[in-house]
């Protein structure tokens, strides 16, 4: 859109000089006050996530050695896909322009300013900006870096905005070499951009001595962030700690007792076989008998079988049809310990 077009592997945001001999001045009414934006055309989901994005550019000034071009460029997170404003160009960047300077337009950029106005630090800086382009939310000047935005080389900037600290993390360095951390600023994109929007890029000239704006690379990811994830609001963060106090006390409470029932069934497996162990090893120890035998010989352990009681149970009479012989069975009580091993005394 605009003064954007496409070449030799690259995107242009504003014009190029054709040959070297055909550098003009600012005064050429061709080359100033010119705007380009390109725009991915698809909505990108932004927030709640997590983005990364990379890319390399380009600016290099008309005049060699020139210290006064301008005015920059901006990577831009706009609320529809619509081009730059009218008269957007020189300090505004292709995102701004009288009209709009200060109004509800929702988007957010990156600006990477080549020129010094008024109310800039400096002619090499990098800032971000959401309604104002002369009052942005923060910036950050690079002549402490060793990267000059005009110096004709490849630079290259990473982005980072991290949905759950809120926090966008912004590196830039030359290509080939490391990246250095030069701004980091809290920020709620829901306050000031849609969920979706479209991205890329805006450049603009002004009067001073032009400048051309590429893109060599671009590399772009969103990583969506479950929506409770964002909330700041006390009930919000409660959700929250709940969604994960929750199962795990669900969790420990099951484990318990999981725990406390293998427990009580190793207990009473390690005390049958410890009776057992001391009927087969007893010198006087009774014969082993199956509950079903028993059950069958006491006519199901009847009330009328009874002929006394003990402090751990109660005797039954039977008779074993096997051989004809009547038993006396002791039926030790569920809760008795030491009945267990009375059987055997």
């Amino acid at each position: 859109m605009g003064s954007a077009t496409s070449r030799n592997g690259y995107a242009s945001l504003t014009p190029e000089p054709e040959e070297e001999q055909n550098i003009i001045n600012s005064g050429s009414s061709n080359i100033d006050n010119k705007v380009g934006r390109v725009l991915y055309p698809h909505p990108v989901h932004v927030w709640p996530a997590i983005i990364t994005t990379t890319f390399t550019i380009r600016i290099t000034p008309f005049a060699k050695n020139s210290t006064s071009s301008g005015d920059g460029m901006a990577l831009v997170f706009a609320q529809d896909n619509r081009p730059s404003p009218n008269d957007s160009y020189g300090s505004y960047l292709g995102m701004f322009d009288r009209s709009t300077q200060g109004g509800n337009y929702q988007q957010i950029g990156v600006e990477l300013d080549t020129f010094m106005n008024e109310f800039d630090p400096d002619g090499n800086h990098i800032g971000i900006v959401t309604t104002s382009i002369t009052n942005p939310v923060a910036f950050h000047s690079l002549n402490n870096t060793e990267v000059d935005l005009k110096s004709g080389r490849d630079i290259e900037v990473k982005v980072d905005y991290n949905g759950w600290t809120k926090m966008i993390s912004i590196s830039i360095g030359y290509s080939n070499s490391q990246l250095k951390s030069v701004l980091n600023h809290s920020i709620n994109l829901p306050d000031i951009i849609p969920t979706s929007v479209y991205v890329g890029f805006t450049a603009s000239t002004g009067k001073t001595l032009p400048e051309s704006h590429q893109i060599l690379n671009w590399f772009f990811t969103s990583v969506p962030l479950p929506v409770l994830s964002v909330k700041h609001s006390p009930i919000g963060k409660f959700k929250i700690i709940m969604m994960i106090v929750i199962p795990v006390l669900v969790l420990f409470t099951l484990l318990s007792v999981s725990r406390e029932a293998w427990k009580r069934r190793y207990e009473k497996s390690d005390r049958k076989e410890d009776i057992e162990s001391l009927s087969r090893t007893g010198v006087d120890a009774p014969k082993m008998f199956g509950y079903k035998e028993l059950s069958k010989a006491t006519c199901k352990f009847s009330k009328e079988n009874i002929v006394g009681r003990g402090g751990f149970g109660s005797v039954y009479k039977g008779f074993m049809l096997e051989n004809g012989k009547t038993i006396a069975v002791k039926k030790i009580s569920a809760t008795s310990k030491q009945g267990m091993f009375s059987v055997t005394s």
